[in-house]
């Protein structure tokens, strides 16, 4: 097997609904060049780790539960210099590792890229709204305060040296809203040049925002901002099981 040019680490707990989407959405990348994708199996008791191994994805299991400590995990396992993020209920379009690659190559000052998130499952009024709130006011908000949007795990990327230099994703994060990717990012941005871009843009699943839609926006917001404002999470109880 040739040496991954891009390995792209997937965090999953009890994804069996979404995981086989996320993982058709990989493998149909159109990039030329070699590549792996690692699925992190955080404790599942459904058929996540089942349907990883069905799509010869190279599976890792976290037995502690907690998306920061599954990320760190799958992280520390990648083989490639370039390494991606994205969540299970994510579908990534065709050109999308394409895109990250191009951008490292082309501005090889930068340390890390990530760009926007939208919804694959969800109507144009679900879609717009989020897209507003969070990815506009929340994120320029907290860019606006510590000089750096925020960098989204579901739609990430970074160079390895730099990932390992400031110390890899914080696994004692354990906020329901998953900090683990503003904490990374504060570090980052303090090495080197970090940008968050209009493209690749990735799609998720709006399941979250169906069920609780003023619940999601409003913690998620609000949390973004209290971090960037006082380096800390407004919601700190651990809560492992919940995943945002």
């Amino acid at each position: 097997m040739q040496h991954p040019l891009i390995s792209v680490v997937v965090p999953a707990y009890n994804e069996e609904k979404t995981l086989p989407a996320c993982l058709d959405s990989l493998l149909d990348q159109d990039c030329s060049f070699p590549y792996e994708i690692i699925v992190v199996d955080n404790a599942s008791t459904d058929r996540t780790a089942e349907i990883a191994r069905q799509y010869s994805a190279r599976l890792l299991h976290e037995p502690v539960k907690g998306v920061a400590r599954a990320r760190h995990t799958g992280f520390a396992a990648a083989r490639a210099d370039l390494i991606a993020s994205t969540d299970a209920d994510c579908v990534a379009p065709s050109d999308w590792l394409t895109q990250i690659r191009r951008v490292f190559t082309n501005q090889p000052e930068l340390i890390a890229v990530g760009g926007y998130t939208l919804f694959y499952d969800a109507p144009y009024g679900l879609n717009f709204f989020p897209r507003l709130t969070h990815h506009l006011n929340a994120m320029r908000l907290v860019g606006g305060v510590v000089g750096q949007q925020p960098l989204s795990t579901q739609n990430m990327a970074v160079r390895k040296t730099a990932y390992q230099q400031v110390g890899g994703f914080n696994p004692a994060i354990t906020s329901p809203l998953g900090l683990d990717d503003v904490d990374l990012t504060l570090r980052l941005s303090a090495l080197g040049p970090v940008a968050v871009l209009p493209n690749p843009v990735i799609w998720a699943s709006a399941r979250r925002y169906r069920q609780a839609p003023v619940r999601t926006i409003g913690y998620r917001w609000a949390n973004y901002a209290s971090y960037a404002l006082l380096r800390r999470g407004v919601f700190r109880r651990a809560s492992a099981d919940i995943r945002l």
